[in-house]
C-alpha cells in the first residue's frame, strides 16, 4: 500500500514538472473562454462588445453598435462625447480617439496638435488607392530612441513631431500608392487640461471613449491580466459612417 502510494506520488509529481516545463516553455494559456458579444450602455446609449482571448495570451476586445444614419452617428457621438466630459472631471487621463469633421491637412494636423497639446500614438489619414477606392493609411508620431538609438514603438518624441511624414512618403509611391487627403482621427491620451483645448476646437466632431470604455469593461472581466496584454481591436468606425450617412465630406473619386 506504501508503495503504491509513493509511485502515485511519484506520477503526480511527474505530471506537475511536465506542466510547469510548457508552461516554462510556451507560456500561461488562459482558461477565459470570451465572452462572446455583449450588451452594455453609455447612459441610454446601447452598444455591443466582445472580448476574445488569443493564442498567446493576449486578449481583444470589439465593440459594435448602430451607425445605419445620421440619427445613429449622432446619438453615439452624444453618448461618447458625455462620457468624455465625466471622465476628465473625474481627473484622470483617458484613451481617446479624436474623430475630426473633415480631413485635416497634415500641416493643419501638426497645429492643432501643438495648439491643443496632445500627444498622439497613431493617426489615420483618409485616402484614396490606385483605383479611387477609399482607404485609411495608418501613420505614427516620430518615436523616440533609446541609448543604443533603437526605435521606442509606442513612445513619442516629447515635442516631437506629431505625424511621420517619411512614413507617409513611403505609402504615396509605387502601383499599390494611397493618395492621402487628410488626418480624419487621432489616438491619444487626455488629460483634463487637454480635454478642454480639443473639445472646444471646432473642427473635431467627436471624442471617441470606446477604448477607453472597452479596457474599464475588460479589467472588470480580467483583473489579473496585465493591461498590457489587452488590446482594443478594429479602431473607430465613425468617421466611415460619418461619410456614408452625409455627416462628413465623401472623397471624390478622380
Amino acid at each position: 500500500m506504501f508503495t503504491k502510494r509513493l509511485r502515485l506520488i511519484a506520477v503526480v509529481t511527474g505530471i506537475l514538472i511536465v506542466l510547469v516545463a510548457l508552461v516554462l516553455k510556451f507560456g500561461v494559456t488562459s482558461t477565459y473562454a470570451g465572452t462572446g458579444w455583449q450588451d452594455s450602455s453609455l447612459d441610454n446609449w446601447r452598444f455591443q462588445y466582445e472580448i476574445d482571448p488569443e493564442d498567446n495570451g493576449d486578449y481583444s476586445l470589439m465593440s459594435n453598435f448602430a451607425r445605419a444614419s445620421a440619427a445613429d452617428i449622432q446619438a453615439a457621438v452624444t453618448a461618447m462625447n458625455q462620457t468624455a466630459a465625466k471622465l476628465a472631471d473625474e481627473g484622470t487621463p483617458f484613451k481617446a480617439t479624436i474623430v475630426f469633421a473633415r480631413p485635416l491637412p497634415v500641416a493643419e494636423f501638426k497645429s492643432f496638435a501643438r495648439a491643443t497639446g496632445i500627444a498622439p500614438v497613431e493617426n489615420y489619414l483618409r485616402g484614396l488607392d490606385a483605383n479611387g477606392q477609399r482607404a485609411i493609411i495608418g501613420t505614427p508620431p516620430v518615436w523616440a530612441k533609446d541609448a543604443q538609438g533603437r526605435l521606442q514603438i509606442g513612445k513619442p518624441v516629447p515635442g516631437g513631431d506629431s505625424l511621420d511624414e517619411s512614413g507617409l512618403a513611403s505609402m504615396t509611391e509605387g502601383p499599390h500608392s494611397v493618395k492621402p487627403l487628410g488626418v480624419i482621427y487621432t489616438e491619444a491620451t487626455l488629460d483634463p487640461a487637454t480635454y478642454l483645448k480639443v473639445k472646444d476646437d471646432p473642427r473635431v466632431y467627436a471624442i471617441d471613449v470606446m477604448q477607453q470604455v472597452l479596457m474599464d469593461l475588460a479589467r472588470q472581466k480580467l483583473p489579473d491580466v496585465p493591461v498590457e496584454k489587452i488590446y482594443v481591436q478594429g479602431g473607430t468606425r465613425l468617421y466611415a459612417a460619418m461619410e456614408e450617412t452625409g455627416l462628413a465630406p465623401m472623397p471624390k473619386q478622380p
